[in-house]
């Protein structure tokens, strides 16, 4: 199935091997795909550019993605959010679960 070609994710990952094969396989998938690796820089599009979906790294350069939720609940508050994570953890997957997201 091809997406909506209007369809826009923003992918939040600081790991450029990880984040260049995710962003082609959703581009090949017919999504549009913005890519950025700071929390600083998503807030900055997201204050000025509406998303489908956002797929999110837990830990980011400039900090927790799970703890800054909440700035992306305040411009997008029904963004469905997808969270990626390394840390195989029970604690995280309770916050992932239990944020703002």
């Amino acid at each position: 199935m091809i997406a909506d070609p209007s369809a826009s994710i923003l992918l939040v990952k600081d790991d450029d091997a990880i984040a260049t094969v995710i962003k082609a396989a959703l581009e090949d998938e017919g999504f549009y795909t913005a890519r950025v690796s700071r929390i600083s820089d998503r807030d900055a599009l997201l204050a000025r550019t509406a998303y489908d979906a956002m797929i999110t790294d837990v830990m980011l350069e400039d900090g927790d993605g799970l703890s800054s939720l909440a700035n992306v609940r305040r411009e997008a508050p029904v963004m469905p959010i997808i969270v990626l994570s390394a840390q195989t953890t029970l604690d995280t997957a309770v916050r992932a679960s239990d944020s703002d997201a």
